[in-house]
């Protein structure tokens, strides 16, 4: 495993993060419990000391299953988690950040990791009503308080970046990005560059297509949210196939597969710091940290983006 460091602290952050999304029970399908707690522990093992969920990946539960399989470690681990989208009875999501939603999820994912303090608390998605002063000075007491240690945002563009950064530092961005999807590549390397944060992507695999395994399109579970997605309909589904082929002619030349191949070149660009993956089984988080004792060519780089 590769880390590095955040400065001025000593605190160094693996650069595979474990993606909790995969395991909520929705937007991958159905998961078991019994597996997901093996992925973490295995990931745990293999030097991950990352670990990115949200308050909605399962309701709640995933942040839970995240405590069941760390134990005591969760005090070492770097757990990031999230709010900003709540839910109502039934399961209807929408977006949420006003001040009194952000401190009632704070405690609540608190009570559910087990902490006093979550290491990086996250806006998951801005509500577009709530003065993001507001919301970031309210995060600044929580953290003042001793309940978080770094803050950061989660799909921002690049002004709400600015307007945040008016009243308080953001440590972490995180958004997608892949072979695929480039369109916060500017942003990304913009916020790692200009405004000093550190970045974590999502979706590095275009939520598997990446893999291989999906050459044509496929019905997914019902509760699988990939039925809707992007990646699998037209024009993103189309490059994929050919983006697909790329990387198995590269794989083939370093014994590795499409998904390895996929997140050695993200970790290879230079504004990029952490990759959050998601595995719902400890074979996919080997397969997916195996990707550190090998370089990509600059040839095959070149070749992997066309």
């Amino acid at each position: 495993m590769e880390y590095f460091q955040l400065t001025p602290s000593d605190l160094k952050i693996s650069r595979i993060g474990f993606g909790c999304a995969a395991i909520s029970g929705y937007d991958y399908g159905k998961v078991d419990e019994r597996e997901s707690i093996k992925s973490i522990r295995k990931a745990w093992e293999k030097g991950i000391n990352l670990f990115d969920t949200a308050d909605v990946y399962g309701f709640g539960n995933t942040e839970k299953i995240l405590v069941n399989a760390l134990g005591n470690e969760r005090h070492k681990a770097i757990i990031t988690t999230k709010f900003g989208v709540n839910w109502d009875q039934s399961g209807r999501t929408y977006k949420d950040c006003s001040v009194k939603r952000m401190i009632k999820a704070l405690e609540n994912s608190l009570r559910r990791l087990r902490l006093n303090c979550i290491p990086i608390y996250m806006i998951h998605c801005y509500d577009g009503l709530t003065p993001l002063p507001d919301l970031i000075s309210a995060l600044q007491e929580c953290q003042k308080q001793g309940k978080i240690q770094y803050l950061g945002c989660s799909n921002f563009t690049e002004g709400m970046v600015l307007k945040a950064l008016e009243t308080h530092k953001l440590d972490f961005i995180q958004l997608p990005y892949n072979m695929v999807r480039k369109d916060y590549e500017s942003q990304l390397f913009t916020s790692f560059k200009k405004h000093g944060m550190i970045t974590m992507i999502y979706d590095v695999l275009a939520r598997g297509l990446l893999t291989g395994k999906y050459k044509k399109k496929v019905k997914f579970e019902e509760n699988d949210t990939r039925n809707t997605d992007q990646y699998f309909k037209g024009a993103y589904f189309d490059a994929g196939q050919k983006i697909i082929k790329r990387l198995e002619t590269i794989g083939r030349r370093y014994h590795k597969t499409p998904s390895q191949v996929a997140i050695k070149w993200a970790l290879e660009q230079s504004f990029i710091n952490s990759v959050l993956i998601g595995s719902k089984n400890t074979s996919q988080v080997s397969e997916n940290t195996d990707v550190f004792e090998w370089r990509l060519s600059q040839e095959d780089q070149t070749e992997l983006i066309g």
